[in-house]
């Protein structure tokens, strides 16, 4: 939400809802070669270790570079971000559309 006010598309990783217009609609293909950014939020430090694994698969299919990974949440910090090999990190919501906007004028 806060990303889509910002003039930063975001996509849920929530499974597209059918419609009757799918013609219209971005596949699942299209919004993977669409994304620029992925982002991970964690709310506990036992979920937190997710950000890790993510990041580790992204490196195993040889992914890792192709997207921007920012990551958040209530125990998660910079150096944890840094740590782990994400390319960005925030503390809320706000902020991560401006650490995004600051990846991409990378």
């Amino acid at each position: 939400m806060n990303f889509s006010r910002n003039f930063v598309s975001a996509i849920s990783s929530k499974p597209l809802p059918p419609s009757s217009a799918a013609a219209a609609e971005p596949t699942r293909g299209d919004i993977r070669k669409m994304a620029e950014f992925i982002c991970l939020s964690a709310l506990l430090t036992t979920t937190m270790l997710n950000q890790k694994r993510f990041i580790e698969m992204l490196r195993q299919k040889n992914l890792y570079g192709k997207y921007k990974v920012l990551v958040g949440g209530a125990p998660a910090t910079r150096k944890w971000a840094d740590d782990i090999g994400a390319q960005g990190f925030a503390e809320n919501a706000a902020l991560a559309v401006k650490a995004a906007k600051a990846a991409m004028a990378k």
